[in-house]
């Protein structure tokens, strides 16, 4: 059934209609009705300090859009961080970095950075293993992929073919062989909790680091390893290799989201969604394919 709503006032001129509702509070007001709280705004900038925890939730690293209640960081899995230049990724990042912290009550981490270019999660305390120059990121992916129960392939030497003598036979090439995981290798080591961050997954392109990369990240989305993956919008897309394994995120940050970033990588459009309308910080969680609309906390230790 369709309604139509009557409007106060006299006529249906606007200022009539704001006269009469002008009546209508101080009716309201005479009688001993309390005038309601007024909506809360988002705050644009909070710190994890300043976000109130219910008992049961610990370490928040940030407030959802709507209650303004506390949003706790996972306790495993792959969690992709994704968004444009300046939309606060690292910032994200180093959120879930102290939450983790906070979230291990004592017991220590093994905390691994893998990223195309030096970083400035660097500066992050407590690292394990910081990968982000050349050397050591062929280094800290073996030694990961191996760790985990992964295979890598042994670097081989181009030499010139032999000619074999009138009557001999062809000499046959082989590949050298896949060594099996070292034994020797954990990770994490025993009584700790093993993270790995993968910061801008797309800078990767070109580097030579792919293949291996993508190996890993297979074999992180089937551990118990929590591992971070962040990437920028433009460059996600560009190395198809690394992509595929997080496509179906159950945990995913869109910072600064728009409409035309879905469906790439998330399973949830964001319809409607104008990237101008959100502050650094801001965006959507998509998690178990629902989304909810969060603001990240700045670290304490910024």
């Amino acid at each position: 059934n369709e309604i139509q709503v009557a409007l106060p006032g006299a006529g249906a001129d606007v200022d009539d209609t704001e006269t009469a509702l002008r009546e209508l509070a101080a009716t309201i007001t005479f009688d001993g009705i309390r005038r309601p709280d007024p909506v809360p705004t988002v705050p644009e900038t909070i710190t994890r300090t300043e976000i109130t925890a219910p008992p049961g939730v610990l370490a928040p690293f940030a407030i959802d859009t709507v209650h303004l209640a506390a949003v706790p960081a996972p306790k495993d899995g792959l969690l992709l961080v994704t968004g444009p230049a300046g939309s606060g990724r690292t910032t994200a990042s180093r959120s879930l970095l102290e939450a983790f912290t906070e979230q291990a009550g004592g017991t220590p981490l093994d905390l691994v950075l893998i990223s195309p270019r030096r970083s400035e999660l660097r500066n992050h305390t407590g690292w394990t293993d910081v990968a982000d120059t050349a050397d050591t990121r062929d280094d800290t992916i073996r030694r990961l992929t191996l760790a985990l129960g992964g295979t890598v392939k042994q670097p081989t030497l181009t030499a010139l073919p032999l000619i074999p003598l009138i009557g001999e036979p062809t000499p046959v090439t082989t590949s050298a062989p896949e060594p099996a995981a070292s034994q020797s290798e954990v990770f994490p080591r025993p009584g700790r909790r093993g993270v790995v961050v993968i910061e801008d997954i797309g800078g990767f392109d070109g580097s030579g680091n792919e293949q291996a990369l993508a190996a890993l990240l297979k074999l992180l989305r089937r551990s118990d390893v929590t591992t971070i993956v962040e990437g920028e919008n433009a460059t996600l897309s560009t190395v198809w290799e690394l992509v595929t394994p997080l496509r179906g995120a159950r945990w995913a940050l869109a910072l600064q989201p728009d409409a035309n970033d879905a469906p790439s990588l998330f399973t949830v459009a964001f319809t409607h969604a104008k990237r101008a309308d959100y502050p650094p910080g801001r965006g959507f969680l998509v998690q178990g394919g629902h989304r909810v609309g969060v603001h990240i906390a700045m670290p304490a230790n910024s």
